[in-house]
């Protein structure tokens, strides 16, 4: 037989033991003509103990030799017989019918408490998809099979508490520390009931020490804007979060993605340290770990193309593909030689047809070991290299006649049928009061506010400069028959230019925004309704105040009507189409959620209110089909509203100019602004942010709420 380059630091199979180095008599990366798995030759009797996730009999009894106490055989997250499909498009004449194409082929597996596993696989093996289905959080498709935690079918509102999900991209707000990521996410999260303040507090800082989080607590994570906490300390402040919770079972998707080696080490580290003082199931998808990160974890999953290649512990990895005849080197990282045997080479077609007849046998090997177990759930090198790969479909987990190794039998489920369930009509229960929900929410959304100081300092910067342009443009405007036309173009770009400076700051903001939402509704951390109005009220403070000043600057430079009633008629009447403008962005922002999309659309909406806002055309003779646009226009009102205030009382000079319009009301009259009074103008702007606020605030609890598959 031949020597294996690395051996085991310890005889518990289960256990998280390292591979050491010895000197290996062969070393070669390539299949050894000489081994067992040529099936011509005749097969070595050494039986090495596989001791597949279905195949031992102790199953995750004290599956974690740190547990406190040990828990039952059916503790942990189960999976039987799991196959996922999604609709594919079809091409040409449309075809009667669906076509399905299959992502996970009867996939069937297990999570013990304390324990840590990697799903492993080259890009577009299934990973991800896995691990998604096992979480619930699958969108579209058909799933099918049977899934259990701790012995029953999964129920969503408590799975959400139970377990805990790691999304590969670290969502949270830039402007926070690391401390009030945390501490926010455990008031929001954590029971009041339950939780004190300052047993919250307490639960926080136990999360920033166990992560090992303690010299970055009060560092902001930083965007490309601020700089922050470091790529590994980000990861681990994206842990905190959910770990914060107490979860019985945490899932990571691409936990080392964008990773030095190092820092992935270190991530892998402080989950695996979490995972044997808690007694936490760990499930994590990685796509190729160094040597050093694939000794931390106790079972590998490894998958090809939806289809599983190897299933049980880590350390028995390099002799089961040994037994096959395929040797790692002696100076090769294991997880790099099994990502190149379940990677397609597609360098020449002949590779192809090589890597794909490997790939076949693997994993109709690994199916077949399901049916050819021996007894104490070893595998006979002779049985791996001899076994017949023209199977049938394995058979429903159970016990096999004539044999004595117990295998799982099938989980237990209170819904024969596995019809599949919308998981989010079940809703958690909320750890909060609406208030006090309100008031949390609150205070987040203004920190962020107030911290990105790039937003501010760039909003402040185009104030001042519109500030200046208009200023100096309608610097000083006398009473002469040429005031009339710039009085009139002052009064429509106004509202314009406070729509446009309202409108597009907000798609970013809910861009930005838009994924941290939905993962937090997805663990049932808060109501929609309280994070709106949080997220509402904290737009409005910087922009209004700002607005104000550039307003009242404007006001006086331009010299408009200097009279108390009118000015405040003035600020009222524009502040309120800021407002306006304000939640019409929110709106648009929530109903095209995808940020290029909303940039595209936004103009165009804004395009269509002014160009029916009542100075660039004649609403009265353009056709009916387009027309109505004018009164669902918030500039049109506006516009309305602020001639007449303006205009009312004036008196102008008319020189040598035989066309004469002398008075503020012959002006009204002339331009057929007259449809409408200040009060009837100002009702129905607000009868149009009314509806602008129901239309983002449907659009945000359909658009972001999370449509995951259960069965």
């Amino acid at each position: 037989m031949v020597l294996n380059p690395y051996k085991r630091t310890s005889d518990d199979k289960g256990s998280a033991s390292t591979y050491e180095k010895e000197p290996a008599s062969i070393s070669t990366y390539e299949k050894d003509p000489n081994s067992a798995s040529t099936y011509e030759k005749e097969s070595t009797s050494v039986t090495i103990d596989v001791n597949l996730d279905y195949q031992h009999n102790s199953a995750c009894l004290n599956s974690s030799s740190n547990a406190a106490t040990s828990r039952s055989k059916s503790s942990g997250l189960a999976w039987r017989n799991l196959r996922y499909q999604v609709p594919t498009a079809t091409k040409g004449i449309r075809r009667l019918g669906i076509n399905w194409r299959s992502l996970l082929d009867d996939l069937s597996g297990e999570v013990c408490p304390g324990e840590m596993v990697a799903i492993m696989g080259s890009s577009g093996a299934g990973k991800s998809t896995l691990l998604n289905a096992l979480s619930g959080r699958l969108k579209t498709g058909r799933l099918e099979g049977t899934i259990t935690f701790n012995g029953t079918q999964r129920v969503p509102r408590l799975f959400k508490k139970q377990a805990a999900y790691v999304e590969q991209d670290d969502l949270m707000y830039p402007q926070l520390s690391v401390r009030e990521t945390i501490q926010y996410a455990a008031t929001l999260k954590l029971p009041s009931k339950n939780y004190s303040i300052e047993a919250k507090r307490a639960r926080v800082e136990e999360v920033i020490k166990a992560l090992r989080l303690d010299r970055c607590a009060d560092t902001v994570i930083g965007d490309s804007y601020t700089r922050g906490v470091s790529g590994g300390e980000r990861k681990r402040t994206s842990i905190g979060v959910e770990l914060v919770t107490e979860p019985e079972f945490m899932f990571l998707d691409e936990a080392t993605s964008g990773l030095d080696s190092n820092s992935a080490l270190h991530v892998c580290q402080v989950v695996r340290d979490l995972c044997r003082d808690r007694d936490i199931g760990v499930l994590m998808t990685i796509h190729q770990p160094s040597a050093k990160t694939f000794n931390l974890f106790d079972k590998i999953i490894l998958l090809c193309r939806g289809q599983v290649v190897y299933s049980g512990p880590r350390a028995d990895t390099l002799d089961y593909f040994a037994s096959l005849g395929y040797h790692c080197g002696q100076h090769e990282n294991p997880a790099d030689f099994f990502m190149d045997l379940v990677t397609f080479d597609e360098s020449t077609p002949e590779a192809m047809l090589l890597s794909k007849a490997r790939i076949e046998r693997l994993t109709e090997n690994f199916r077949a070991q399901m049916l050819t177990a021996t007894p104490a759930g070893t595998v006979s090198l002779e049985t791996v290299a001899t076994a017949d790969f023209t199977l049938p479909p394995p058979p429903r987990y159970g016990k096999t006649a004539g044999s004595a190794l117990t295998i799982y039998p099938p989980l237990p489920i209170n819904n024969s049928s596995l019809s599949i369930r919308h998981g989010p009509s079940d809703v958690a229960p909320w750890a909060l009061s609406w208030p006090a929900e309100f008031l949390v929410l609150l205070e987040r959304c203004w920190k962020a506010q107030v911290r990105a100081k790039f937003a501010i300092a760039a909003f402040v910067v185009r104030t001042l400069i519109i500030i200046i342009l208009i200023g100096f443009t309608y610097f000083q405007i006398d009473t002469a028959q040429s005031s009339i036309q710039n009085r009139i173009g002052i009064l429509f770009f106004i509202p314009i230019d406070l729509m446009l400076g309202a409108v597009m700051p907000r798609l970013l903001s809910f861009s930005l925004q838009a994924d941290i939402l939905l993962r937090e509704r997805s663990s049932g951390s808060y109501r929609v309704s309280s994070f709106y109005l949080a997220k509402f009220l904290t737009e409005l403070p910087f922009v209004v105040v700002l607005d104000a000043l550039y307003l009242t600057a404007v006001y006086f430079m331009t010299h408009l009507q200097y009279d108390a009633s009118k000015y405040f008629t003035f600020m009222g009447v524009t502040l309120l189409v800021v407002v306006t403008s304000v939640v019409l962005g929110m709106a648009v922002g929530a109903v095209f959620r995808r940020l290029q999309l909303s940039q595209i659309i936004a103009p165009l909406i804004i395009i269509f209110l002014l160009l029916f806002g009542g100075n660039l055309v004649n609403t009265d003779t353009v056709t009916p089909a387009l027309s109505w646009i004018r009164f669902i226009s918030p500039v049109f009102y506006s516009y309305h509203a602020l001639t007449r205030n303006e205009f009312t009382g004036l008196v102008f000079s008319c020189g040598d100019n035989k066309q004469c319009l002398a008075t503020g009301a012959q002006v009204i009259s002339y331009y057929n602004l007259e449809a409408f009074e200040i009060d009837q103008c100002v009702g129905l702007i607000c009868v149009m942010m009314v509806v602008y606020n129901i239309i983002a605030y449907t659009a945000l609890r359909i658009n972001f709420k999370p449509r995951h598959l259960w069965i």
